[in-house]
């Protein structure tokens, strides 16, 4: 899969929609969430071809709340397969998360340390796959060397996507995404 087109699909798609919320910081919580909407949705839609069953979970979208007794599986975006157990004597089906295949964090503050707080999560997450999503900064360099340490605790594929903070949107999206993928204790970038 190519995670950076998948990235850069969801802020296509994010962009895509009007913006009629009166302050800033309701434009730019509004824009944060369709991003991670649309992230989770481009997700699932590349796992498509899955013969596992699969839910992509987030804090908006409650089409799986049936299944879970949740919306979220505590990240913002939790890409699962699952299988279900019968109850017993009710004869009721439960499910159960039999594979985490993508975790997602975001933060779209341009601070290291809410960055930290964010990306905290994926090192505890049991995934296959991880993503952070932060903003652009000023000095990208010292952004993922801040990350680096705690990078070098997680499990499985990781990787950091760098997008235009939700005050610059619209933006043409083409080079609007740096990615970089975690690969023997540094930051490769991600083309």
């Amino acid at each position: 899969m190519d995670i950076k087109a998948v990235v850069v699909g969801a802020l296509e798609a994010a962009q895509g929609e009007d913006d009629a919320l009166v302050t800033d910081g309701e434009r730019h919580r509004s824009r944060s969430i369709r991003f991670v909407e649309c992230l989770a949705a481009r997700l699932l839609q590349e796992h498509s071809d899955c013969e596992e069953k699969l839910a992509s979970m987030t804090k908006h979208d409650g089409q799986y709340r049936h299944l879970f007794g949740m919306n979220e599986l505590l990240f913002d975006v939790a890409l699962v397969s699952y299988d279900v157990v019968s109850s017993g004597s009710s004869g009721k089906d439960l499910a159960f998360v039999a594979k985490g295949l993508w975790i997602v964090e975001s933060e779209m503050a341009k601070n290291k340390r809410e960055a930290l707080f964010d990306f905290n999560k994926l090192i505890l997450g049991q995934a296959d796959n991880k993503l952070f999503v932060g903003p652009h900064v000023h000095d990208e360099a010292d952004y993922l060397r801040v990350l680096e340490r705690a990078a070098s605790n997680c499990s499985g594929s990781l990787y950091v996507a760098l997008i235009p903070h939700p005050d610059e949107w619209p933006v043409s999206t083409g080079d609007a995404v740096g990615m970089w993928a975690w690969r023997e204790r540094t930051w490769e970038p991600v083309f």
